[in-house]
């Protein structure tokens, strides 16, 4: 979806204070800019930021030895196309790996629960506008400690 993090966290705090009935769908739009702004300037403890290029990447937040971190991975660039690029792409491409022989489990499954990352981004990354020579520079990662 390419949300940061502090986006995705208003987006769901604000989801469920609607469904709740503490707030409006009125409401919740006129204060989710300031809300998310607020946040971000609040932000603290992070370790390596990346580059915030294109809008693909996934974010966690659990505990890791003990301590709550917020834990992202993103790509650096996309394919053309908006949208279409950034979802029709990877279908090909996971279907061609199907075919390959390098996804072998079947059934009705999560990207991540068959798909070697890897392996992927290195095809994928093959049809973004300016391609990277290798897949580590592809990607970005996000830790924050919370």
């Amino acid at each position: 979806m390419g949300l940061e993090p502090e986006e995705l966290d208003v987006s769901r705090e604000f989801a469920a204070e609607i469904r709740a009935g503490k707030l409006t769908v009125t409401q919740a739009a006129a204060a989710y800019a300031q809300e998310v702004h607020k946040r971000r300037q609040q932000r603290k403890g992070v370790v390596d930021t990346g580059p915030r290029l294109g809008g693909l990447h996934a974010s966690a937040l659990g505990k890791k030895s003990g301590k709550k971190v917020r834990y992202g991975y993103g790509c650096l660039g996309e394919p053309p196309g908006a949208m279409g690029g950034v979802t029709g792409i990877p279908l090909a491409i996971a279907v061609q790996m199907i075919l390959d022989g390098d996804i072998e489990q079947t059934g009705v499954l999560a990207p991540e629960a068959c798909i070697d990352p890897l392996p992927f981004f290195e095809r994928y990354m093959q049809y973004w506008v300016k391609p990277p020579k290798k897949v580590e520079d592809a990607l970005y990662e996000v830790v924050e400690k919370l």
